[in-house]
């Protein structure tokens, strides 16, 4: 629980920061841009069950996969920032990182 938290907490602060300062976002859509991936992230958990039983494990097979899911996000995330500097990636990043957050909760 701690380790998600913490971070969620990063995830908070870095997502709406990355997009402003290194991709020059204006901070009025920066908003939208989290409304939606908490959109697709409410639409993976109302599919969730409804998909093949490799997606949805018992624990803590489950925790193990969503920390994974977490760890992947946050190398796409930096793999946006460093080579490609492309924003949609890092975006792409912070909804996975969503969806497995939520997952892991």
């Amino acid at each position: 629980f701690v380790s998600t938290e913490l971070q969620w907490n990063l995830l908070n602060s870095s997502f709406p920061a990355g997009l402003v300062h290194a991709f020059g976002y204006p901070t009025a859509a920066i908003g939208s841009i989290v409304g939606l991936g908490c959109a697709c992230t409410l639409g993976y958990l109302l599919i969730l069950p409804r998909l093949p039983a490799v997606f949805n494990r018992r624990r803590p097979v489950n925790l193990l996969m969503s920390y994974f899911g977490m760890a992947l996000a946050w190398v796409v995330m930096l793999l946006a920032l460093v080579p490609t500097h492309n924003s949609v990636i890092f975006i792409l990043g912070c909804f996975i990182f969503l969806s497995q957050g939520t997952t892991s909760q």
